[in-house]
């Protein structure tokens, strides 16, 4: 399994069963330990911790346990996410490990929604300015924005309608512009949330209808038939499949089921909300995903993921 931190690729042990779940959790008998590492160690050590801590919440499940963990590390996170001045490859890490922990162990949305203003607040800086122009960030400050607006879009996958209206409002007008960014995971970022954006619009609103479609498509269009001569092969080959898809999410509201075997069961991605939900999850356990699917419901967060032998749906924990 790889985990990515700073955008380069790193090898983890999976959790694939009982006995690498147990070796894992002995590492952390001093859970303290950790905390202490993720605020005052070095830049690969706070990277390790933080995706330790995401990796321990997320094989205890939405529970007490969990929660105390969380509640231990979330200050420590976001102290670090807004320090400017912190290990930019810890930065990133904290931003990946914070959006999937709020989702396993947040026990308060508004607690949700308050770090997603985190979130906001540095992916943000990547928009173009009202007179045009686009502040200019190095290699390693691109992936922590890239970083902090995934978490930022798994996040919204369980925000209430109420806030879906506000954000729609507030950052639809300003999501297409980072299409425009020189970075492809950028690109493809923009492309993926705005695509889910899209779809929690019309589940709020059957009439949903968003005046700048035409251009958006437009632009849509061109990144999934991509011919400029100055973009690198291997960029275009990247992004043009994953843009004929939002496209087509965004243009007619249509999403190509994916279908995802393990064991004897069968899970169906049948929604943009279900897929960052579960890119987010394989990114950090890999290969032992099929691990986590084995049990009948797996829960995380404020809404229950639940796996079933015909597919996979979200349940709403608050009603």
């Amino acid at each position: 399994m790889y985990f990515s931190s700073g955008g380069q690729p790193r090898r983890m042990q999976p959790f694939s069963d009982e006995d690498a779940s147990i070796e894992t959790l002995s590492h952390c008998s001093s859970f303290s330990d950790s905390a202490s590492v993720a605020e005052e160690g070095k830049g690969d050590e706070q990277c390790a911790a933080a995706s330790l801590a995401c990796l321990l919440c997320i094989q205890l499940g939405a529970g007490i346990e969990s929660e105390d963990v969380f509640k231990t590390l979330k200050p420590i996170f976001k102290n670090i996410l807004a320090d400017g001045t912190a290990n930019i490859q810890t930065r990133q890490a904290c931003a990946t490990s914070l959006g999937v922990c709020s989702l396993v162990a947040a026990d308060d949305i508004l607690d949700v929604y308050a770090t997603m203003e985190c979130f906001e607040s540095l992916f943000a800086k990547s928009y173009v300015k009202e007179d045009g122009t686009r502040s200019v960030y190095n290699a390693q400050t691109t992936v922590l924005h890239i970083n902090a607006l995934l978490s930022w879009t798994l996040l919204l996958t369980i925000c209430s309608n109420t806030e879906v209206k506000r954000i729609l409002k507030k950052h639809l007008p300003k999501l297409p512009s980072l299409l425009d960014c020189d970075d492809v995971n950028m690109r493809i970022a923009a492309g993926e949330t705005l695509a889910l954006l899209f779809e929690l619009a019309r589940d709020v609103d059957a009439e949903f209808e968003y005046e700048d479609l035409e251009s958006l498509c437009a632009k849509l269009r061109a990144l999934a038939t991509d011919g400029n001569k100055h973009r690198a092969k291997n960029d275009k080959r990247k992004q043009r499949p994953v843009f004929r898809d939002v496209l087509r999410a965004v243009e007619e509201g249509e999403f190509q089921t994916e279908m995802i075997k393990f064991g004897t069961e069968r899970m169906y991605i049948d929604s943009w909300v279900i897929k960052r939900t579960y890119d987010a999850f394989t990114e950090f356990v890999g290969s032992g995903m099929n691990y986590h699917l084995q049990p009948k419901v797996f829960d995380i967060g404020p809404k229950g993921l639940h796996v079933e032998e015909i597919g996979f749906g979200f349940n709403d924990m608050f009603m």
